[in-house]
């Protein structure tokens, strides 16, 4: 989200850590042989000041461009991607996920004409599949899980793909290399809630930041999907996964899994990973094997 305010520092950017599956995603689609890659605005505005949205697809006239509307704060900034996109190369196929994507999938579609198919729920398979029916000319109702437009109708094809346990422990979740500058974002967005526009705010807020803690540098973990509970903390409890996405039952990573994308998330340049995935009350053998693991092979791993 680029348009925001935090405090006394002012005029901010929130929302900075990226979907944790958005490098997996694009690993699936690169997979095929696509050449892929992931931009995020708020690195590209510290890494690259003079860069615009509008110019970057003119450049490169993208097939097909995927934004992420998760959180339902970036809705605005999303949609104005969006039209930035369409604006500039009108040929490219725009396409959301993300969860506030796949609850107002149809509303989105209605007024938003810039933007021209949603992915409701799990997002790989389809993803795969619409790369190949663009390329193919082949019917979009073939794709599962995707709303789209045709001519002035709104189509929803059913949901066909939702990821099991098996399926999510093979997503290279650790592909941040098809990030562009993703070292700028280790250093300077996986870590902070706010990021200050203005230099000076920005160097305050990396101060109090150390002395009051919240720094470092935390790579968000993709630990599973769907949740075991259904409380007010988040828009993602098993209620609405199994309303908007149709899991039945939240999947979690092996504890092998778990352990190697922590080590990796080290080697990556984070010094620590944020486990948002909660563990099922009662029971917690998949996350206590996985730092019993850690330890056996001497890995130190900050945890948030």
């Amino acid at each position: 989200k680029m348009q925001d305010h935090f405090g006394p520092l002012g005029p901010a950017m929130s929302i900075n850590c990226m979907a944790v599956g958005l490098p997996a995603l694009a690993a699936v689609v690169e997979g095929t042989g696509r050449r892929t890659e992931i931009l995020h605005l708020g690195v590209q505005k510290l890494a690259e000041p003079g860069f615009d949205l509008g110019t970057e697809v003119q450049r490169q006239q993208p097939v097909l461009a995927g934004l992420s509307l998760h959180w339902h704060p970036q809705t605005w900034d999303t949609i104005a991607a969006a039209r930035a996109i369409k604006a500039a190369h009108p040929a490219t196929t725009v396409v959301l996920g993300g969860m506030t994507a796949s609850v107002f999938h149809d509303q989105i579609l209605a007024e938003h004409p810039c933007i021209d198919a949603v992915i409701k729920g799990d997002g790989e398979e389809p993803l795969r599949a619409l790369a190949e029916a663009l390329d193919d000319g082949s019917p979009l109702s073939s794709v599962p899980n995707l709303s789209w437009r045709e001519g002035e109708t709104i189509r929803s094809n059913a949901i066909g793909y939702v990821a099991d346990a098996a399926t999510l422990s093979t997503l290279v979740y650790e592909r941040f290399d098809l990030l562009r500058h993703h070292q700028t974002y280790i250093r300077h967005f996986s870590g902070v809630h706010y990021q200050p526009l203005g230099r000076p705010q920005a160097r305050m807020m990396q101060l109090a930041q150390r002395i009051f803690g919240g720094a470092g540098r935390y790579m968000v973990m993709p630990a599973g999907r769907g949740c075991s509970v259904n409380c007010a903390w988040c828009g993602g409890g098993f209620g609405a996964h199994r309303r908007y996405a149709e899991r039945p039952h939240y999947s979690m990573l092996p504890a092998g899994r778990l352990a190697a994308l922590m080590a990796r998330a080290l080697e990556l340049g984070f010094n620590g990973v944020h486990a948002c995935f909660d563990p099922t009350p009662g029971d917690p053998r998949v996350w206590v094997e996985a730092f019993e693991r850690l330890q056996r092979s001497r890995v130190r791993c900050g945890l948030l």
